[in-house]
């Protein structure tokens, strides 16, 4: 076969697609019949096998000509498909090519309703699994991945057909894994990226605009090069809107193709220049010097990138000081790096109370079964975003299974990275009130020195902190606490030749500069020391680290209303809180 203009032969595996005249695809098929063979590829002639999709016929006759050509290569009459204007039924004009329904729009959107109902289908496969951990990895590996393929490859007048069935059975997901209703300001930031306030869910409307954006911007040179044709149409994506109005077009599908794609397109422009990066998009976009195989990743980010932006200022503009603080402390990889966790271990698991815990306090969704006040002497009235049970004087002596928890995850770090640490005798380092910090890094600290660190988790929730800037400056809680921490201690151990580290991490996720820097340190090291990638090392070590942040998180809270519950003198009668927490809504029961 040779290369012909406005012909395409395309092949991956097993499938093939030849699109051309007629008679150039009839001697394209007998090649194929006669040497296949010898290269190993026999045609199979099953039912929706091989399919024929006859073009547009100039009369009966002409049809009638093209079907005796095909019957007499071999193929059976219920494989050659009759285009709809010369009689043939639309809902049969197509075929399934890699998973993605080509054909008429009528056979498009047919099928494509067909694949959407086998996914919902399969998507209650984490029915067989219990922990909401479980759900939420069946929900984003599995679930979440099946759909883009089909919006990147089909037009979005049909896949936008669809885009709320899948968003909604996606939420009912998620509203399952959290264990109540999702409000509509959680699932906006529930869809945003995990490294961006988010769980990475992403909203489908956002993908279909992304997706089919990308594909059209990466195979138009190829696509005008092989079909020449098309280039009359194709370059009005590009072209000015008075150019596209004035165009007359071969068909209503083509005016459709190139309406949507520039459609789809401004979302992505509107996108960056919501981020002030439209001169990024316009060199990446004019650059033909390389293969464009990434777009798609390129402009979910300008897209995701915006949501997150318009979320921040909504927060900012109506959100309380508590949210705003909240929001810009779950920001960052740290902080939702424990959502891509699969649970193997004892440190990649958490229970169903620990993870809706966490989703909830990520979210700032409600929990619906707290006490309804503290047993503190205030007797402070507990809001149901639970605040005060993590910055209660009374309830401190809780936080200390946090802190050791994390400490611990450290030193087991650096003794995987060949360093020596202790967390034992650090008292005989200074006379000062017996003040010491939290480990002993032998040879870590600056010019050799041994390294003192000290943990700090920060609440940036706690209403001092919200007072004093938590709620307009990213990171301000742990600052503030790394500062103090560093005043405190570092002409005393300066006086002992040891060097001193304070690190800190915001209870939402958020970690700090120094912290970041010092385990990418240790988990290089690690890498060299065992032999390991340092990307596979680091993205362990950041996960565990996440993880066991949000573990405790959900610890401390189950403990405090435990004591609320014995100290209020529930007796027999105290409402266990953490059954409770762990239990599904009824609704989600019948689903």
């Amino acid at each position: 076969m040779k290369l012909k203009d406005n012909a395409l032969f395309g092949a991956y595996l097993d499938d093939c697609v030849i699109s051309a005249a007629h008679s150039d695809t009839i001697e394209s098929f007998n090649i194929f019949q006669n040497d296949g063979p010898q290269h190993g590829m026999e045609i199979n002639y099953g039912i929706n096998k091989t399919v024929v999709l006859l073009g547009k016929c100039v009369d009966e006759a002409d049809k009638q000509q093209r079907i005796a050509a095909y019957r007499e290569a071999g193929l059976p009459l219920d494989n050659i498909k009759i285009h709809p204007d010369n009689g043939g039924p639309p809902e049969d004009y197509g075929y399934i090519h890699l998973g993605v329904p080509q054909g008429s729009t009528t056979f498009q959107f047919t099928h494509l309703h067909d694949l959407v109902n086998k996914f919902i289908t399969a998507g209650n496969c984490d029915e067989i699994v219990e922990e909401a951990q479980e759900k939420w990895v069946y929900l984003l590996w599995v679930t979440r991945q099946k759909f883009p393929f089909w919006f990147r490859h089909m037009c979005p007048s049909i896949t936008s057909t669809v885009d709320m069935r899948i968003e909604t059975h996606i939420r009912r997901k998620f509203d399952t894994v959290l264990g109540q209703a999702t409000t509509d300001r959680e699932w906006a930031q529930a869809c945003l990226p995990t490294k961006t306030h988010g769980c990475g869910l992403g909203r489908t409307a956002d993908i279909i605009s992304s997706a089919f954006a990308a594909n059209v911007e990466e195979t138009m040179v190829a696509v005008k090069r092989k079909l020449p044709a098309t280039q009359i149409y194709l370059n009005l994506f590009h072209s000015n809107p008075d150019a596209v109005n004035a165009h007359v077009f071969e068909s209503e599908g083509i005016r459709q193709f190139v309406t949507l794609a520039r459609e789809k397109k401004q979302v992505v422009i509107d996108a960056a220049n919501d981020l002030l990066e439209l001169p990024v998009l316009t060199a990446y976009d004019s650059d033909n010097t390389s293969r464009k195989m990434k777009t798609q990743h390129l402009y979910s980010d300008f897209i995701n990138r915006s949501r997150a932006l318009e979320m921040e200022i909504l927060t900012s503009d109506r959100g309380s000081g508590e949210m705003q603080a909240r929001f810009l402390s779950n920001n960052g990889s740290f902080a939702g790096a424990w959502l891509f966790n699969i649970p193997k271990d004892k440190h990649s698991t958490m229970s169903s109370s620990q993870f809706r815990t966490a989703l909830k306090l990520r979210l700032g969704a409600s929990f619906n079964t707290l006490p309804t006040h503290c047993c503190c002497p205030q007797r402070t009235l507990i809001c149901p975003k639970a605040t005060h049970l993590f910055c209660c004087n009374d309830l401190k002596p809780l936080h200390l299974m946090r802190h050791n928890s994390i400490k611990d995850d450290v030193m087991e770090l650096a003794r995987v990275a060949g360093f020596r640490a202790t967390d034992s005798g650090l008292s005989r380092l200074n006379d000062d009130n017996g003040r010491q910090g939290d480990t002993l890094f032998s040879g870590l600290g600056r010019h050799n020195l041994d390294l003192v660190v000290d943990y700090c988790v920060a609440n940036a929730c706690a209403p001092s902190y919200v007072r004093a800037g938590s709620s307009s400056t990213a990171g301000f809680a742990m600052k503030r606490l790394e500062t103090i921490k560093y005043d405190k201690y570092k002409t005393m151990y300066a006086r002992a030749g040891v060097d001193f580290m304070p690190l800190a991490v915001e209870m939402h996720g958020a970690i700090s500069d120094t912290f970041l820097k010092f385990l990418k340190k240790l988990a290089s090291d690690a890498a060299d020391h065992i032999g390991t990638p340092y990307c596979i090392m680091f993205s362990y070590w950041q996960r565990r680290v996440s993880t066991t942040l949000q573990k405790m998180n959900a610890n401390i809270l189950y403990s405090a209303t435990c004591k609320i519950a014995r100290e209020q003198h529930h007796g027999p009668g105290f409402v266990d809180y953490h059954r409770v927490m762990n239990e599904e809504q009824n609704f989600h029961r019948g689903n």
